[in-house]
């Protein structure tokens, strides 16, 4: 199939290639490979107190909440990722922190009213859920709060990733 299409298998030069392994993709499967168990044996965990359930069904409603304004933020950061990556590869170490320090006062204005506007809105988003989730405000700020602040942090994980700095992160 590889000639039909006047393509050639090369391998020569593969071997060069373990530095990215090692320390870009590594760090960052590892990552991925422990974030999905912990969560689910949390909310395992959760399940199994008294009214366990209860909780975990205002946690699943609110996650969606907190997901969004992750993915807001970060999708404004994600674009400036290569400039970043470009600085750094010019050897402009500081103009790329002046950006990414730039980003970070960007994000903070940005996810502070959007986390309080997302809390203001709980009462009335968690009525569309259904009886019983009413109680579920304070959760629900809580978690779209601690999303907030996790992405606030997002140009300086752009920065230690364009600087080759993933196991830092």
């Amino acid at each position: 199939i590889w000639r039909r299409y006047g393509l050639k298998r090369r391998c020569a030069g593969m071997l060069s290639e373990w530095k990215v392994l090692v320390v870009f993709s590594s760090p960052t499967i590892l990552l991925l490979l422990l974030g999905y168990p912990i969560t689910w044996v949390t909310r395992m965990m959760l399940a199994r107190i008294p009214n366990g359930y209860d909780h975990l069904a205002i946690i699943n409603a609110a996650a969606p909440w907190g997901t969004l304004i992750v993915f807001l933020v970060t999708t404004i950061g994600t674009a400036l990722m290569p400039v970043i990556s470009d600085l750094i590869g010019k050897g402009e170490q500081k103009n790329a922190l002046k950006l990414t320090w730039k980003m970070f006062r960007v994000n903070t204005l940005l996810v502070i009213p959007l986390c309080l506007f997302v809390c203001l809105l709980s009462p009335l988003i968690l009525k569309i859920y259904g009886k019983g989730f009413d109680s579920g405000v304070v959760t629900f700020c809580v978690i779209a709060l601690a999303n907030g602040i996790g992405t606030i942090y997002q140009p300086m994980w752009n920065y230690l990733v364009g600087a080759g700095y993933m196991w830092t992160n």
